[in-house]
Formats: C-alpha cells, sequence, structure tokens
C-alpha cells in the first residue's frame, strides 16, 4: 500500500501516462492482497486445482489498466484502489466459477432431471482447506484495526461479550455490532455481497 495519500496523485498521473516504473509499484503494492483474495474465493467456489490466483491477479491488473486509460477513474485514497481491485477480483472468480458450472451441468430444456446431480460437498484435501482458511483469517485480521482484532481474537478464544464488554467497560452490544460492522465492511471489500 502507498505510505501517504500524497503519493497517490503523482502514481496515478504516471500510470495513466504509461509509466513502467509505475505499473510496478502499484502491482507490488497490491499484487499480494489480490492473490490473498482470489485465493480465498476460489478456494470457497472449490476451483483452486482450475485456476491459480497468479492468473485472477493478471486478470485484474489488465482490467484496471484498460480502465484507467478510459478515464473516468479517480481515487481518494489508496484503499479506494484496494477494494477496486477487490471487486474485479471477486467478479472474475465468479466468472470462472459460472463458466465451471455451465461446463459440469448440461444445459436444461425445462426438465430439472437434465440438471444432473447436485453440486458434491467440497472434496478439497484437508489442507488445502486449512490453508486456504488461514489464508482468509491472515488477511481479515490484519485488515482489522487493533481493538476489533483484540475482539474477533478474544471471541474467537471463547471469551463471552459479557466478559469482554465488563473488560472494555462498555455495553456488550456495542462491542458487538462494532465488531458485526467491521466484519461486514471486510465483507463487502472482499466483494462478498456484490
Amino acid at each position: 500500500m502507498p505510505s501517504a495519500d500524497v503519493e497517490l496523485p503523482e502514481l496515478i498521473r504516471r500510470l495513466r501516462e504509461h509509466d513502467p516504473a509505475a505499473v510496478a509499484d502499484l502491482v507490488l503494492r497490491y499484487e499480494a492482497d489480490i492473490r490473498r483474495i482470489a485465493r480465498v474465493r476460489l478456494a470457497r467456489f472449490g476451483l483452486r486445482h482450475i485456476v491459480d490466483s497468479e492468473d485472477i491477479a493478471q486478470s485484474v491488473f489488465g482490467r484496471f489498466f484498460a480502465r484507467l486509460g478510459a478515464g473516468g477513474l479517480e481515487f481518494e485514497s489508496p484503499e479506494k484502489i484496494l477494494h477496486l481491485l477487490a471487486v474485479i477480483a471477486a467478479n472474475r472468480v465468479n466468472s470462472h466459477a459460472r463458466r465451471e458450472r455451465r461446463m459440469v451441468r448440461p444445459a436444461a430444456n425445462g426438465d430439472d432431471s437434465a440438471a444432473g446431480p447436485p453440486e458434491p460437498a467440497d472434496t478439497r484435501p484437508v489442507a488445502e482447506r486449512v490453508v486456504a482458511a488461514r489464508d482468509e483469517l491472515d488477511w481479515l485480521l490484519n485488515a482489522l484495526d487493533s481493538e476489533e482484532r483484540g475482539l474477533l481474537l478474544a471471541r474467537l478464544d471463547g471469551k463471552a461479550w459479557a466478559e469482554l464488554a465488563e473488560q472494555h467497560g462498555v455495553e456488550a452490544d456495542a462491542l458487538r455490532k462494532r465488531l458485526s460492522r467491521a466484519l461486514d465492511g471486510l465483507g463487502r471489500r472482499l466483494g462478498q455481497n456484490d
């Protein structure tokens, strides 16, 4: 991520001028986040054996640069760039998932029997599911501020809202709502609510 918002207008200007160093800078700053988002979503759809997160990232950056070149994109902060890249990544994975479902299921002529059996349960190896879940949790924890991260970790450790409320000196509902809003915001950043 850019270290300061003041760098952003200069970076965008250089990107619009097709400066290779600016392209490399943007990719360096955001590729890890985009690949992490792609890995999590690909794992969720069971597509990691078909599509690699690197392929998704390349596609995301290609679409981003095409849209930037066409004009009309303005960014107030580095987070806005990450949000757009995350949405593009989510859409790219969704497209792969739709394409894969079309290939697996024959077209139905209004007859449900032609659709075939329902999709099987997640058959990925346990290790792959654990790695995907750990990647998602790492990204989630790093995206939260320190207080929200502490709340989430405490809840994952089994602490009750009442105990946490007493420690923080606020109502349990207030803490629950704060964490819920933070997680909802991250869900939107991942494009889960699109």
